[in-house]
């Protein structure tokens, strides 16, 4: 698989953007550090769907997000995770600071493992099912899975 190359700056967990602020208001709700964003994958006719966790807002009011993807895990601005997509929804809100934590130390541990990205196998949806409940696993590939046998 090729590497992505983004727009912006990138960082492994390791070395996470210091924040000044880890929640955001949408649609009169608040989020914050791990809410679960998602956005259509390119050219899967809207099948596919590409998933990340939020991080939170740097000094210069940039949204970092923490996705898996061919690069590993990493944290890259809200504007690479787009894609040049003005398309994408909230799938949960984060509203408890613990929980919040406890998301962000499960994708730190992800990141320091050998999880490869692996589209069937450890996708970014595994990922951030493994952020959420301890378990990786993705609907995604369970679907295309059942479809295709």
């Amino acid at each position: 698989m090729t590497k992505i190359n983004r727009k912006n700056k990138t960082y492994k967990l390791n070395n996470l953007p210091e924040l000044i602020n880890n929640s955001f208001i949408f649609n009169n709700k608040t989020g914050l550090t791990g809410s679960m964003f998602t956005r259509p994958v390119t050219n899967t006719l809207r099948i596919y769907k590409h998933y990340a966790i939020v991080y939170g807002f740097d000094k210069n009011n940039v949204l970092w997000m923490i996705e898996n993807n061919v690069n590993g895990v990493e944290c890259i601005t809200f504007e690479d995770f787009l894609n040049n997509q003005n398309n994408f929804k909230i799938e949960a809100y984060i509203n408890n600071p613990f929980t919040s934590q406890l998301i962000l130390q499960r994708a730190k541990s992800k990141s320091k493992s050998n999880a490869i990205y692996f589209p069937d196998d450890f996708n970014c949806e595994h990922f951030v099912n493994y952020c959420y409940s301890g378990v990786s696993h993705s609907n995604q590939v369970q679907v295309t899975k059942s479809v295709l046998i």
